[in-house]
């Protein structure tokens, strides 16, 4: 049982977190960007842990989109890094950040985002 749980978790932490990434690197062509190499990276060590299985908690109701940010807000990106990296304004990842700390329930501004990820 404890195997079945174990390869859940993996293929869950793949999809949701390193496809993503890989897509983003194959639609920017034979010119990788750095950061996304470093977050792939980062990522692939994160596969085992028990960050992706709680961020993908279906207690939270967290978009894909909400996912990747929580993912990259854990690995101490700013929100002008990940909005060029998703091709977003900085804004809408303001706009989501907001939204994950309503789902999160962290409605205080002077918990950090990125610290609170940290402690799952």
């Amino acid at each position: 049982m404890k195997k079945e749980i174990l390869e859940y978790n993996v293929i869950n932490n793949i999809e949701q977190l390193i496809c993503p990434i890989l897509e983003k690197l194959k639609r920017k062509g034979t010119n990788l960007d750095r950061r996304n190499i470093d977050l792939l990276e980062k990522s692939l060590k994160e596969i085992t842990k028990g960050f992706g299985s709680k961020v993908l908690s279906k207690k939270w109701r967290l978009s894909q989109r909400e996912i990747e940010i929580c993912h990259m807000i854990k690995r101490g990106l700013p929100t002008k890094d990940i909005a060029d990296l998703l091709n977003t304004s900085v804004r809408t990842i303001e706009h989501h950040r907001n939204h994950i700390r309503k789902k999160l329930g962290v409605s205080d501004k002077k918990v950090d985002l990125a610290v609170y990820l940290g402690s799952f």
